[in-house]
């Protein structure tokens, strides 16, 4: 079933219980046939399905604040699809530990969202994707491209992407051969700025839950560094990626859903995001000035019938 937001967007869940569970298909993939261009939003790590909402709702209200508006869309010319994925477990306290199991999650989430939107493109509607992902949504939204870039026939332009505190090994993107998602950022995202990735020094989770979460998940590396982190100034780098630091902000000040935390630091990485992508505000509305309809008085109505005079006889 479709769920219509008041931000003019849809949910897209790819969950099977709204804590936990296994990836399936969406049930309303259709849903992303209602607009030509999409705006995908992209949930981290450890979120249940409630956490997600309030986290777009967040989001879309701080987008709000930004515009100085209260209510309403906070972008005309595109289609809002919240994803929800299961990056988390219902292991109570001990749910930050299922890390190394998330990202098996990320990565089926990924091919499944892929399949959907070639799915829509093979029912005969071509359209543009920009994403904006947060934490291990940012590897979800790496690996979707790069499932699409193996993908034979019709499938939707990626337009550009931003990555908020992105957890994701920055040799991945590195440009050794070996890489995994770097031949797909290359082919897809050839905008000569196609990817904006925010950081901040200050982030715990990526300075130490991050590399001991990777080296867990038996990766490439050990204890490698988040590509949000800090910088990239690696020369293996890819050169059209733009990177804008956050000052102060902790690993959730980024979707603006934390305000009573860090209010700075959402506001400055919705700004940017909003600029980079080129979102376009809501139309002003419209309304007509009500005027009552004119009318002829009685001095001012025309009488030219002459009066015909009728006797009367007894």
């Amino acid at each position: 079933m479709t769920v219509e937001r008041e931000d003019n967007g849809v949910e897209l869940s790819f969950r099977e219980e709204s804590v936990g569970g296994a990836v399936k298909r969406p049930d309303n993939e259709a849903s992303i046939l209602l607009s030509p261009r999409l705006l995908l939003l992209v949930h981290g790590f450890n979120v249940s399905a409630r956490e997600a909402a309030e986290t777009y709702d967040g989001f879309a209200e701080m987008q709000r604040t930004i515009l100085g508006r209260t209510e309403g869309r906070y972008c005309e010319d595109r289609l809002v699809v919240r994803i929800l994925w299961p990056g988390d477990a219902d292991w109570g306290i001990a749910s930050p530990l299922f890390y190394p199991w998330s990202i098996g999650r990320a990565n089926q989430t990924a091919e499944v969202l892929a399949e959907s939107l070639c799915r829509t493109c093979r029912s005969g509607l071509l359209f543009e994707v920009d994403i904006i992902a947060h934490s291990l949504g940012c590897r979800l939204a790496l690996e979707t491209i790069r499932c699409l870039q193996v993908k034979a026939g019709p499938r939707p332009a990626v337009r550009r992407i931003v990555l908020m505190a992105g957890a994701v090994p920055t040799f991945m993107l590195d440009e050794d051969p070996g890489a995994r998602l770097r031949r797909a950022y290359d082919e897809i995202l050839r905008d000569p700025a196609p990817a904006l990735s925010l950081y901040s020094g200050r982030d715990g989770v990526l300075s130490w839950a991050f590399p001991l979460g990777e080296t867990a998940a038996g990766g490439k590396e050990f204890l490698p560094t988040a590509l949000g982190h800090e910088a990239w100034r690696h020369r293996g780098a890819p050169a059209n990626l733009l990177q804008r630091e956050i000052e102060n902000a902790g690993h959730s000040d980024y979707w603006g859903h934390r305000r009573e935390v860090n209010w700075s630091p959402p506001l400055k990485a919705g700004r940017l995001a909003r600029s980079f992508l080129g979102l376009a505000p809501p139309l002003p509305r419209e309304v007509e000035e009500w005027r009552p309809a004119e009318r002829d008085t009685a001095e001012s109505r025309p009488c030219t019938a002459a009066r015909e005079r009728i006797e009367r006889t007894t």
